[in-house]
């Protein structure tokens, strides 16, 4: 799934939970704990806790419960809620920790009108500094197909990954937008061994956080709720043979039947003089 074909539905609405539990209500949901003895963490929250109790139903619950998915008892707030599990793996360096992750849960969305996507291809070219580029735009197209907009059950497996710096992170004023390089990404040890962290040039620096070496622990909440939050698309369907809704009477054509198709439709090319030739000739008579 891309990050491109994101959409918020009209029934999303994040504001009601900062007005009803003041503030952001998904601080402190998943904290990590500092220990130099421990490589591998689980954690256990709900969609409620992290501010996501829109797309919990009774649907994902249901679907978590058949997967093996459970509320660990730790948890107290909202513990019949939806399930949300994150195994992390933790990987020590000099001055920082990598944080990697996976993230199981099951979303409810509703079964809403079904898209498609295109992709353009646009050249630009420079003759005087001999500059040829070339650009790729992906659109995402809503189609008018509409669906029954009942809610379906969405599993979701989404690995993750952290960078926990001791120094504080400064974004460069200038990105490349290609392969980003770490500048620690390959160091001379005083043995002359090369030590490689090629792996952390491909963590994004929104996913760097700073974590000063007094610190025991760190809020990485926001970074979950924001990874099942980009699982919320526009094209999620119940069933591939979904019949959708009426669009005339609204009628949910999966459950119930009606009989708009038989009502009389207007003949196609109909206009105010149609059939004015066939009157005209009854009167000749």
């Amino acid at each position: 799934m891309n990050s491109d074909d994101v959409f918020i539905d009209d029934w999303w609405d994040p504001t009601q939970y900062d007005e009803d539990m003041g503030g952001s209500p998904w601080e402190g949901a998943v904290v990590y704990q500092r220990n130099a003895s421990v490589s591998h963490v689980e954690y256990c929250t709900t969609l409620e806790r992290l501010g996501l109790a829109k797309i919990s139903t009774e649907v994902s619950r249901s679907r978590a419960s058949v997967m093996g998915l459970r509320v660990t008892k730790a948890v107290k707030d909202f513990p019949l809620g939806t399930p949300v599990l994150i195994s992390v793996d933790v990987t020590r360096k000099r001055q920082k920790l990598r944080l990697d992750g996976i993230v199981r849960t099951v979303i409810s969305l509703l079964c809403n009108s079904s898209s498609s996507s295109a992709v353009i291809m646009l050249t630009m070219q420079d003759h005087n500094l001999d500059l040829k580029c070339k650009i790729r735009i992906g659109l995402l197209l809503r189609s008018l197909t509409a669906l029954c907009a009942e809610p379906t059950a969405e599993t979701i497996f989404r690995d993750f990954s952290l960078l926990l710096t001791e120094e504080p992170v400064e974004e460069p004023e200038t990105i490349d937008m290609g392969v980003i390089f770490d500048e620690d990404m390959f160091r001379t040890s005083r043995s002359g061994e090369v030590e490689e962290f090629c792996d952390d040039a491909s963590i994004d620096w929104e996913d760097r956080l700073h974590f000063p070496p007094g610190e025991k622990s760190i809020d990485i909440s926001k970074h979950i709720r924001d990874i099942l939050h980009l699982e919320i698309v526009i094209d999620a369907i119940c069933d591939p043979k979904c019949k959708g809704l009426c669009l005339k009477c609204g009628c949910n054509l999966n459950t119930s039947a009606c009989n708009c198709s038989q009502q009389k439709t207007r003949v196609k090319g109909s206009r105010p003089l149609r059939g004015l030739r066939e009157k005209m000739q009854q009167n000749e008579f």
